[in-house]
């Protein structure tokens, strides 16, 4: 809703309606129409007929619906993701899924989250909050008090405690309906994350160690079990691995080799240097995190094409983002580009 000087502007997806004049009489019709009440004639008397006049121009233009008899969503989910619905009706189409049918399939999802981080922290709460029915959290570490700068699931009682478990608590209370599910161990290779991988809607590589092995590793386990893969890191999101359809993590090792004869040696070096040296910050743990989420968000709750399919989301020093594309790449270790001719940025 838009509030104008003398009028209503209703906005909902590409429809637009424009009520006027829109003054007392009229918000107090709309309030009761909101309250899904349609007897408006009856419950504000001498309004000249107006109450009709405005609900027959909101119905016709697919402003008002019928309430459904049965969502199969329950009254606490209902009141919970309330907003949410409010957002997936934006996407209905007369031969799409609904907005139920979206929290529906949303609410069964799993999503496993490799890493529990500083960025991580932010994402798993996101995902809890967006209404992803389970959280698969692995990780290896401790809390450490080094963490708290960036981290929001942990504060100082949990110093030493497995992060999993510490995350694992702090999302059953934040969201009681999702499953979470603590693992904690170590991704020493592809074979190691494959069970996980097999029965996943969608995994997350949150975790920056081994340098680009780990993106190895969890690239390879996705490419054998055909599930999609996104990798989020520091200030940058993507890509969103569709096997076999889009470019995967390592074609940017690729692209980077190709252009840099150098890339490897540098990297295998910066593997042997010691850990935790980089600066990090709360802000660029959240924006991250939020961009990432919402890429989950969209393809999980098949809102659109994610926007780091076959490209990468970065924020600049400049505090501007943008979009860089990357393309499935012939020399990637991985895919070997066998992505070229599957989907594309644009594909629904």
């Amino acid at each position: 809703m838009l509030p104008m000087p003398e009028s209503l502007i209703l906005r909902l997806g590409e429809r637009t309606l424009r009520i006027v004049p829109f003054a007392e009489r009229e918000e107090q019709i709309m309030h009761l129409l909101a309250e899904g009440v349609t007897d408006g004639e009856r419950r504000l008397s001498g309004d000249g007929g107006r109450a009709q006049e405005i609900f027959d121009l909101c119905k016709n233009a697919g402003f008002l619906e019928t309430a459904p008899s049965d969502t199969g969503l329950t009254d606490a989910d209902l009141a919970r993701y309330d907003r949410t619905l409010h957002y997936f009706s934006e996407f209905e189409t007369a031969n799409g899924p609904s907005r139920y049918e979206r929290l529906r399939k949303l609410l069964s999802t799993r999503v496993v989250v490799v890493g529990s981080g500083g960025m991580a922290s932010w994402l798993l709460y996101g995902l809890a909050c967006c209404g992803v029915g389970e959280l698969v959290v692995v990780d290896p570490d401790v809390v450490e008090a080094s963490n708290l700068n960036r981290s929001i699931l942990f504060d100082e009682a949990d110093i030493g405690r497995p992060k999993v478990e510490a995350a694992e608590e702090r999302l059953r209370r934040f969201a009681p309906r999702c499953r979470v599910r603590p693992v904690q161990a170590t991704v020493t290779d592809a074979g190691s994350i494959a069970e996980l991988v097999a029965d996943a809607d969608l995994i997350v590589g949150a975790a920056d160690q081994p340098v680009w092995l780990i993106r190895q590793w969890l690239a390879e386990a996705c490419r054998t079990a055909g599930r999609p893969l996104l990798h989020p890191s520091g200030l940058r999101v993507g890509p969103f691995y569709l096997p076999g359809q889009s470019a995967c993590p390592m074609c940017e090792w690729a692209e980077q080799a190709e252009a840099r004869p150098g890339f490897p040696s540098v990297v295998e070096r910066l593997r042997r240097l010691p850990r935790g040296t980089s600066g990090s910050l709360a802000p660029w743990a959240s924006v991250t995190a939020s961009v990432a989420t919402m890429e989950v968000l969209r393809y999980l709750g098949r809102l659109g094409p994610p926007i780091t399919v076959n490209a990468l989301w970065e924020w600049r020093p400049d505090s501007t983002s943008a979009i860089r594309p990357l393309m499935p790449h012939p020399k990637c270790p991985v895919c070997s580009g066998e992505g070229r001719a599957g989907y594309g940025r644009g594909d629904s």
